[in-house]
C-alpha cells in the first residue's frame, strides 16, 4: 500500500489514518466471507468492552471504513486505546504499526486469516510473563503454549530434519518465540541442540538462541557491549587465586562479583579490596572455578530498567534498592517508578539490545560519575514489574513486534509454510 496522506477525523476529531482517496488508489483485497443477516457495523468481532464505543464512532469515521474494506489501516499511539480500529478488531494501538484484516494477503503462514504463534515456555499457567504473551499473541491470531519437553526432533536420510511439539509439526507456527525456552522436564542439551535445528532449517525463532545464550553470560555480555561502543563498566574474569589481586588493582577498590551466568540478581556480592574482601573473593573462585568481577558505580542504590521491543524503549522504571542491599532487583524488595528515559537513554539501551542480538530485551542503566553505563542485559525479563508500575503492556509489545517479524519473513520467502 502507498505512502497515504493523514488527515483529521471529522468525528473522533484525532488524526485520522488514511483518506478516502488514498483507499481509492489501493489494490484491492481479498475478500472474506460475509455471514449471511450480518449488518455492515458487525462484520468485525467486537471486544465486549468495545459494544458501549460503537455510538461514540458511527461507521462514517474514515479508518474505520477503510479497515471494513480490507486495507491496511496505519494507527498512531497518539489516537490512544479508544481508537475505533483498536477496539473492534481487538488489538492494542501501536506506533506505525499495521492492523490487517483478517483474510488480507500476507497474514499467515499460508497468506489465512490468522497468524499462528507459538509460545515456548515451560510454565504457562504459573508464570505471569508467559500468561501475558500467550494473551498477547491470541488477540492477533492464535497462539499455542508449547512445552520445551515436547519438541522432538526425527532424522531421516530421504526426509531430512522434521521437528514437532508433540505431534505437531513446527511447519504450523509462523513464529516461536523462545520465551521460558527450558524446562521442567526432558533434558537441557536436547532442547537448545532443537531450538539450533529450528534456526537452520530456516523457522522464525525470537529471542534467537545465541542472542539467548550470550545474554546469560555476563563475560559474552561485556565483550559485545563493549566491542559495539555501548558505555558498560570494566570486567574481569579470574580462574586462579592468584589472579584476584591483579584484577581488584584494575577494576578498582570496590568490584562486583557475579555468577559468569545468572539472573534475578542471584549470587551479586559487593566486595572491598581488603584482606576480607580478598578472601571472600577466593571462596567464591574455589566453589564456581572462575569469578565474574565487575568495577563497581556508585549509582546511590538506584538504577534504570529499560525495556527495549525491536528498536524502540516501551517502557522504563527506576529501581530503588532497599535499605542495607545493593540490588535494585523487585524480586529482592526494590522500588520501582516510572519515568521517561531521555533520547541519550534510549539510543543506549536499543543499541544493547542490538549488540546482544535480542528482539527484546530488559537493559539495566546506572548513572554513575561518568554518565549512564550497562549494567546488564536480560534476554529472558520478566515484565510483570515493569507492567505493573508503567501501566503498559510489554506482552502486547513483543506479540506486535513478532506479528510484524513473521510478516516480513513471509513476504522475503523465509522458509515459513507448511510442507
Amino acid at each position: 500500500m502507498p505512502p497515504t496522506r493523514r488527515r483529521r477525523c471529522a468525528v473522533s476529531r484525532r488524526a485520522c489514518c488514511s483518506s478516502s482517496a488514498s483507499a481509492r488508489r489501493s489494490p484491492p483485497a481479498p475478500q472474506t466471507r460475509r455471514r449471511r443477516g450480518s449488518s455492515d457495523s458487525r462484520r468485525l468481532r467486537l471486544r465486549p468492552d468495545a459494544r458501549r464505543l460503537r455510538k461514540g464512532f458511527p461507521s462514517r469515521h474514515g479508518c474505520l471504513a477503510l479497515f471494513r474494506r480490507g486495507q491496511s489501516v496505519a494507527v498512531w499511539r497518539r489516537d490512544d486505546s479508544h481508537h475505533p480500529v483498536a477496539h473492534l478488531h481487538g488489538a492494542g494501538v501501536r506506533d506505525d504499526a499495521t492492523v490487517r484484516r483478517p483474510g488480507e494477503e500476507g497474514v499467515g503462514r499460508d497468506g489465512g486469516a490468522k497468524l499462528h504463534f507459538g509460545v515456548v515456555t515451560g510454565y504457562p499457567e504459573e508464570d505471569p510473563t508467559s500468561r501475558s504473551l500467550l494473551r498477547a499473541c491470541a488477540a492477533l491470531g492464535t497462539a499455542t503454549a508449547l512445552a520445551p519437553a515436547s519438541i522432538r526432533v526425527e532424522v531421516d536420510g530421504e526426509e531430512g530434519i522434521r521437528l514437532r511439539f508433540g505431534p505437531r509439526p513446527v511447519e504450523e507456527f509462523d513464529v516461536l518465540l523462545l520465551l521460558r525456552g527450558l524446562g521442567p522436564g526432558g533434558d537441557y542439551d536436547v532442547q537448545l541442540l532443537a531450538y539450533r535445528l529450528l534456526e537452520e532449517e530456516g523457522h522464525l525463532v525470537i529471542n534467537s538462541l545465541d542472542a539467548l545464550l550470550s545474554a546469560r553470560d555476563k563475560l559474552r555480555t561485556s565483550a559485545l557491549l563493549a566491542r559495539a561502543g555501548v558505555p558498560t563498566p570494566p570486567a574481569a574474569v579470574v580462574q586462579q587465586s592468584g589472579d584476584l589481586a591483579d584484577a581488584f588493582a584494575r577494576l578498582g577498590s570496590q568490584v562486583i562479583a557475579k555468577p559468569q551466568w545468572g539472573s534475578l540478581g542471584e549470587g551479586i556480592e559487593l566486595l572491598h579490596d581488603d584482606d576480607r574482601g580478598r578472601a571472600r573473593a577466593a571462596e567464591l573462585l574455589e566453589d564456581r572455578g572462575a569469578l565474574y568481577l565487575q568495577a563497581f558505580v556508585d549509582h546511590g542504590g538506584r538504577d534504570l530498567r529499560l525495556f527495549v521491543v525491536g528498536d524502540r524503549v516501551e517502557a522504563a522504571m527506576e529501581r530503588r534498592a532497599p535499605p542495607d542491599e545493593i540490588r535494585t532487583n523487585l524480586q529482592v524488595g526494590g522500588v520501582g517508578r516510572q519515568i521517561q528515559p531521555d533520547r541519550e537513554l534510549r539510543e543506549i539501551a536499543v543499541r544493547a539490545a542490538r549488540a546482544i542480538g535480542l528482539d527484546w530485551a530488559g537493559v539495566d542503566v546506572a548513572i554513575g560519575p561518568a554518565g549512564p553505563t550497562v549494567l546488564e542485559v536480560n534476554g529472558s525479563p520478566g515484565w510483570e514489574g515493569i507492567d505493573r508500575t508503567t501501566r503498559r503492556d510489554m506482552g502486547e509489545a513483543i506479540a506486535w513486534h513478532a506479528a510484524r517479524r513473521a510478516n516480513e519473513s513471509t513476504g522475503s520467502g523465509t522458509r515459513m509454510e507448511g510442507g
